[in-house]
C-alpha cells in the first residue's frame, strides 16, 4: 500500500481522466491520478492521498516527456483553475474528448456504437469565450516567492478560483480566455479602485464594496459589463461606473447589482442599467438575439453556429414538424429551427430566459414559436400535449446534470419520433440515454469542443423511435 508523501520513481502515465488528471499504473496495479500529468510522461511522483480505488498524486521530477506535453501559453496555468489542459497538445485533447464520449455512452449508456463522427475542433483554441466573471478578494492566493518574502504586500486582486479552491481567488494579470477589452477592463477596475482605497470582498466576513464583475462581448461588437457590489455606498458606486463610462466608451451596456447574499448568483438579484442598454446582440446566421445579464447563452459562439447546424440537419425538417425545445433557454436553438418547421413550443425555468426568447422571437419576427415558463417535470404531461399538440420532434438541452427522471419518463410516454439530445456532460447525457433506449435507437452522435484546454466537450446525439421489427 502506497503512503502519504511516498516516493514513486519511473511510472508511465497511461491516459487522462475525465477531470484531466494524468492516469498512472504501478506494477502491482495501484491506480494514481496525477495532477498536470500527460499521457507518455515517465515521472517521480510524490503520493498525496489515498482515495477509495486510487491515489491522488503530484509530480516531483519529470524524467522523460510526452511527445503531447507542451509548454502553457498563459502564465497563470499552474494556479489558475480554468484551463486544465493547457499543458497538452490541442490535437490530444481532441482525441481525448472523443474516446471520453465514446467510452461513457457505451459503459454508462450501454449503446452499442458502430459509427461515430468524428469531433469537429475549434478554430480558435484561445481567445474564444464571450462571457467571462472574475471575482474580487481582499486575500489573494499568493506564491511560495510571495509567502517568503518580507515585503508588505498588497492583498487584493481580481480573477479566477484557485484550483479546487473555491475560497481563493487568484489575481489574473492576462486571461487568454476572452478577448480585449475584456483585461484592460478588468486591470483598469483593479488599479482605480486601488488607487481609490475602495475596498475589495472580504470573503471571510462578507465585507466589502467590489465583489465581482461579469464582462460579455458579441460578434457584433457589443460590450456588457456588469459589477456586483456587497455594499450599497452608492457614492462611490457612481464613481466607479463614472470612471468605466469615461474610461471605455465602447461598453454598450454598464449594469450593476448590490448583492449581499452568502453566494454570488444574480439570477435574483436586481439588475440596474446605468448607462447603454440593458442587453447586448449577438447574431447566428440572419437571427439576432437580445442577451441580457441573466440569460444563458453558449460561451464559443463561432462554435455555437456549428452546433444549431448539427442539430438542424438531426432534425432533419419538411416544413410540417411541431418542436418541443426543452430546456429553452434564450428560445436560440428553437428559433433557429423555427423556419424550417410548423411550430417550435419552448419550456423553460428561469423567467428572465423565457423573456428573453419572447422578446427575440418578436426582434426576428417569428410567428410560430411560443416559450412558456415552469419545470419541465411538471409542465410536460398529457394536457400540455392535447393543448399545445403532439411533438414530432422533441429538443433538449438540459444543464450538466442532465434531465429529470420525471422528464425523461414524460418523454416516454409521449413518443415523440426524434429526440436530438444536445449535452455538456457525456456522462450524464449516456445515464440518461440509458433510460431511454428500450424505446429509442441510438442513430447518430456528433461531437464538438467548445471549450478548448478544459475536460468539458458537447456532444449531440440523434435518437428515433423504435419500429415494431427493431
Amino acid at each position: 500500500m502506497s503512503k502519504r508523501n511516498e516516493i514513486i520513481k519511473n511510472i508511465k502515465v497511461i491516459s487522462i481522466n475525465n477531470n484531466g488528471f494524468g492516469v498512472a499504473k504501478n506494477e502491482e496495479g495501484k491506480v494514481y491520478f496525477i495532477k498536470e500529468g500527460v499521457p507518455g510522461d515517465l515521472l517521480e511522483i510524490k503520493v498525496l492521498k489515498k482515495r477509495r480505488n486510487y491515489y491522488n498524486a503530484k509530480i516531483e521530477k519529470i524524467i522523460e516527456k510526452s511527445i503531447y506535453r507542451i509548454d502553457p501559453l498563459c502564465k497563470h496555468f499552474y494556479d489558475c483553475g480554468g484551463c486544465k489542459l493547457q499543458h497538452i497538445d490541442y490535437n490530444y485533447q481532441i482525441k481525448f474528448k472523443q474516446e471520453n464520449i465514446v467510452n461513457n455512452l457505451k459503459k454508462i449508456g450501454k449503446i452499442s456504437i458502430d459509427k461515430f463522427s468524428k469531433i469537429i475542433p475549434a478554430k480558435k483554441s484561445f481567445n474564444y469565450r464571450n462571457k467571462m466573471e472574475f471575482g474580487f478578494t481582499n486575500n489573494r492566493w499568493l506564491n511560495n516567492n510571495e509567502i517568503l518574502s518580507k515585503k508588505k504586500l498588497n492583498k487584493n486582486g481580481v480573477g479566477l478560483h484557485v484550483q479546487k479552491m473555491w475560497d481563493k481567488i487568484l489575481d489574473i494579470d492576462k486571461c487568454l480566455l476572452q478577448e480585449e477589452p475584456s483585461n484592460q477592463i478588468r486591470n483598469s477596475l483593479k488599479e482605480f479602485a486601488v488607487q481609490n482605497k475602495v475596498s475589495f470582498y472580504d470573503l471571510k466576513n462578507n465585507k466589502g464594496l467590489l465583489r465581482t464583475i461579469m464582462i460579455r462581448t458579441s460578434s457584433l461588437y457589443e460590450i456588457m459589463v456588469l459589477i456586483q457590489f456587497y455594499e450599497n455606498d452608492q457614492p462611490i458606486i457612481k464613481k466607479i461606473l463614472k470612471f468605466l463610462k469615461s474610461k471605455f466608451p465602447e461598453i454598450s451596456s454598464l449594469l450593476y447589482c448590490i448583492n449581499r447574499k452568502a453566494n454570488d448568483s444574480i439570477y435574483d438579484q436586481e439588475i440596474i442599467c446605468y448607462s447603454g442598454k440593458p442587453y447586448i446582440k449577438e447574431k447566428i446566421k440572419n437571427l439576432k438575439f437580445k442577451i441580457s445579464a441573466k440569460s444563458f447563452f453558449q460561451t464559443n459562439i463561432e462554435q455555437t453556429k456549428k452546433l444549431y447546424k448539427i442539430v438542424e440537419t438531426f432534425c432533419d425538417l419538411n416544413g410540417n414538424e411541431i418542436i418541443y425545445d426543452l430546456y429553452s433557454g434564450t428560445g436560440s436553438i428553437g428559433l433557429y429551427l423555427s423556419n424550417k418547421c410548423k411550430k417550435i413550443i419552448g419550456i423553460e425555468s428561469i423567467p428572465e430566459a423565457v423573456k428573453s426568447a419572447v422578446e427575440n422571437s418578436k426582434l426576428n419576427k417569428i410567428n410560430n414559436s411560443e416559450f412558456i415558463l415552469g419545470e419541465i417535470k411538471n409542465i410536460l404531461n398529457k394536457s400540455f400535449v392535447t393543448e399545445k399538440g403532439e411533438p414530432d420532434i422533441v429538443v433538449t438541452d438540459p444543464p450538466r446534470n442532465g434531465m429529470n427522471p420525471k422528464v425523461i419518463s414524460q418523454l416516454l410516454k409521449i413518443s415523440p419520433a426524434k429526440i436530438v439530445y444536445v449535452s455538456c456532460n457525456s456522462a450524464t447525457q449516456a445515464r440518461d440515454l440509458s433510460l431511454l433506449k428500450d424505446k429509442y435507437k441510438f442513430t447518430n452522435s456528433q461531437a464538438l469542443d467548445m471549450f478548448p484546454h478544459t475536460n468539458h466537450v458537447e456532444n449531440v446525439v440523434l435518437l428515433k423511435r423504435k419500429k415494431i421489427n427493431d
